[in-house]
């Protein structure tokens, strides 16, 4: 079975990560070095650099061109901060001379003494490490205003083909959680052969929630348990931000409670797949990196490169993917309409069936 550590979480972001650099050198070394006329791009590394250089290509500016590259350093260099912190930029433009400080900033929470103990005394790396040294990142915000005030291609020209990448890859892996898991490995709501089981398993794995088996024995167990003090995410127990994000990293709740899918344990291959649950969700990411990479050199003017569909297309629909599923755990056990009576209180709610493919009538369920 899986190991019981959180760090398995973090060990396949890493194998994701690895791979998708991986295959990034492999298209670095594959190309001449990036040259053009009429402008010049300089960067850290050759695929932001490239980047830059074909949005002028298409008739950006110099500074569609720096968003661009920005954008694209934020996965091939990402140890400059990039999409998580700040900065600032002097725009010239003819005669026009601009400044805009997108500097990171302290969240709205944050107060003078949130740092110093009782007696008044700095408290020890309180402010560079730990959850109360984060600032709320600018970049984001001062690339999109960079470009909207001063560049000359719409936005949604540059980020278009990794959006529609993004929203597809995130109707596809919902559908897979929702049928596979929840319906199929969770209630055995329809049949399947043992070649199709294993197929969507598979396919539900690309979401990166863990194995069949892990998700299904969890469901299970919150049926039994639902708002008591033994479901792993009551909000009514233990908060809404707790059954939102934090209860599947407890050691508890990370293993997989086998008495729960015993009818599953039986079949080899998806114990064999429980253990290589990160593998799919691993490929899917270097998948979308080779989409953007194959539309670059085949199709230039959908101006998308591999950084980008892997951001949107991998990264930021996963992240959404995440929210929209837990917001079940959470959400809908808090807001919306109790149809029936039911023991726990699980409630329906219209915004959250919409995103979630149906999950949201909750107390239907």
């Amino acid at each position: 079975m899986p190991p019981t550590e959180p760090r398995r979480l973090a060990r396949c972001w890493l194998a994701t990560l690895g791979l998708v650099a991986l295959a990034a050198a492999v298209d670095a070394a594959s190309f001449p070095a990036a040259r053009g006329t009429g402008g010049a791009v300089a960067t850290a590394e050759r695929d932001a650099t490239a980047a830059g250089l074909e949005i002028l290509r298409q008739g950006g500016n110099a500074v569609d061109a720096a968003v661009a590259s920005a954008l694209a350093l934020a996965v091939v260099h990402p140890q400059a901060g990039n999409l998580g912190g700040g900065g600032f930029a002097v725009v010239r433009l003819g005669n026009q001379l601009t400044t805009l400080d997108f500097r990171e900033v302290a969240p709205a929470a944050a107060t003078r003494d949130m740092y110093l103990d009782a007696d008044g005394r700095a408290l020890p790396s309180a402010s560079t490490l730990g959850p109360l040294a984060a600032g709320v990142p600018g970049t984001p915000t001062g690339l999109h205003q960079l470009q909207a005030r001063f560049g000359k291609l719409p936005w949604t020209e540059v980020v278009t083909p990794a959006i529609a990448l993004a929203g597809a890859l995130y109707l596809l892996r919902m559908f897979f959680i929702t049928a596979f898991y929840h319906r199929y490995f969770s209630h055995r709501a329809f049949a399947a052969g043992r070649i199709t089981r294993f197929v969507i398993a598979v396919l539900g794995c690309t979401a990166g929630q863990r194995g069949p088996l892990w998700w299904a024995a969890h469901h299970r167990e919150h049926h039994l348990t639902a708002d008591s003090a033994d479901d792993p995410h009551a909000p009514a127990h233990k908060g809404v931000f707790f059954s939102h994000t934090l209860w599947f990293l407890t050691r508890g709740s990370f293993q997989i409670q086998e008495r729960r899918v015993r009818d599953w344990l039986k079949y080899r291959e998806l114990r064999i797949l429980e253990r290589l649950d990160w593998l799919p969700f691993v490929l899917l990411g270097a998948g979308c990196y080779g989409i953007g990479a194959f539309l670059e050199s085949r199709y230039p003017h959908l101006e998308t490169d591999g950084p980008q569909m892997f951001v949107w297309g991998f990264f930021v629909s996963t992240v959404v993917l995440y929210h929209a599923t837990y917001s079940i755990n959470s959400i809908a056990h808090r807001f919306g309409k109790r149809r029936f009576p039911t023991r726990d209180q699980s409630r329906n709610n219209f915004w959250l069936a919409l995103i979630t493919l149906g999950e949201g009538w909750h107390n239907n369920h």
